[in-house]
């Protein structure tokens, strides 16, 4: 198998966001639409954790944590410092999550279609 460098990897995910963010928005691509948004969130996942800087360096040994302000070259020695990630929330799962209503298997028009889940159905304590 072929061995990708990180730099690599990074621009290769890089123009498949781009390329897939463009294919979105074409009405040609509507019926694959659903892959396409899954794929771009799967891609923009990808390009977050190759993108990631660590927030803090944990030591292997004491298991304390410390910034690079507080033990600097902790990036440097892999074999003492364990490198710690944490990702900002992604909003790419909902990206364009239009009205539910609007859409015809939506689980808010099956409420709306029972009687019994109706807003309206008075509710009775057992």
């Amino acid at each position: 198998m072929t061995t990708f460098t990180k730099e690599q990897l990074i621009s290769h995910v890089s123009e498949n966001v781009k390329a897939m963010k463009f294919a979105v928005k074409q009405t040609a691509f509507k019926n694959s639409l659903e892959a396409i948004e899954l794929d771009l969130a799967l891609a923009l996942v990808a390009q977050a954790s190759l993108e990631a800087e660590p927030v803090l360096y944990m030591n292997r040994f004491t298991g304390k944590t410390f910034s690079l302000e507080e033990q600097p070259g902790a990036d440097k020695e892999p074999e003492i410092y364990v490198p710690l990630y944490a990702a900002p929330p992604d909003s790419a799962a909902m990206l364009q999550a239009g009205n539910f209503r609007e859409k015809k298997g939506s689980s808010t028009n099956n409420f709306r279609e029972i009687s019994e889940t109706s807003t309206n159905y008075p509710v009775t304590l057992d």
